[in-house]
């Protein structure tokens, strides 16, 4: 939620910044299935912490009501991408669907294609033969308010991220990169997008070749890779077609 509401104020806003008024309807057109309209205290919450942590500004009004604007921090070092190889030079698509993967929003995922993924891509755990391993790191989880298990009990259902998810231990690292990478399905705005590439990728110099990012998305759907959910051309949504189970 603190990427979407970065996104809406910085398309929506202006020199006094943005209104919660504008904010949200910009996430209810272009993030439907945050359901924002019945869910309002989703935003209030984004940014009430976004003030708090100092990534937002209050420009006018008091409370939920005004204008507010992001605050610009410059990042010396970008942060790891989802998933890399430093010797293979990505494609246009590996970027994209990288990019979707990293900012979909909310990420949830079963513990059955969480223990799957842990599995497959963590393997000294044996988790398969120690599912008790993942069964108390999710209770805790939740206890702690990094998780919130969305429907069932103990080991089913489905457990969701909260947007402030700050992992401290290996499990909680891995059982985060398990849930980013099982969630299906994944999509992203293209605000998000070219913002995950920017700072990714910051040779590529998106902001100076958006051209690039419009014709790979083209040629995304063209080839039943992507499917545009809302807006047109360079603008809107995007979901993967296919299931995309990155690596850690």
């Amino acid at each position: 939620m603190e990427e979407v509401l970065e996104e809406a104020i910085n398309t929506t806003g202006g020199p006094k910044g943005a209104s919660t008024i504008a904010i949200k309807k910009y996430i209810a057109a272009h993030y439907p299935h945050l359901d924002i309209e019945n869910r309002t205290y989703l935003l209030k919450q984004a940014v009430k912490r976004g003030v708090s942590k100092g990534q937002l500004k209050q420009m006018s009004g008091t409370g939920f009501t005004g204008f507010y604007k992001a605050v610009v921090k410059k990042v010396s070092k970008p942060p790891p991408a989802f998933y890399r190889d430093p010797d293979e030079k990505p494609t246009t698509i590996d970027l994209l669907e990288e990019a979707i993967a990293m900012y979909c929003e909310p990420k949830e995922a079963s513990p059955q294609a969480i223990k799957k993924y842990l599995s497959e891509h963590y393997p000294h755990l044996e988790i398969e033969t120690r599912s008790y391993l993942l069964k108390r790191a999710l209770q805790k989880g939740v206890e702690n308010g990094q998780l919130i298990q969305l429907s069932g009990k103990g080991m089913s259902g489905t457990f969701r991220l909260v947007e402030s998810y700050k992992p401290k231990k290996p499990m909680e690292t891995m059982i985060g990169v398990a849930i980013k990478a099982a969630n299906e399905p994944k999509e992203a705005s293209v605000g998000m997008i070219k913002k995950y590439i920017r700072e990714h990728y910051p040779t590529l110099d998106i902001e100076n070749h958006m051209f690039k990012l419009k014709r790979g998305l083209e040629k995304g759907v063209k080839n039943g890779e992507l499917e545009q959910i809302t807006g047109k051309g360079a603008s809107g949504t995007y979901q993967l077609t296919e299931p995309f189970i990155p690596s850690p």
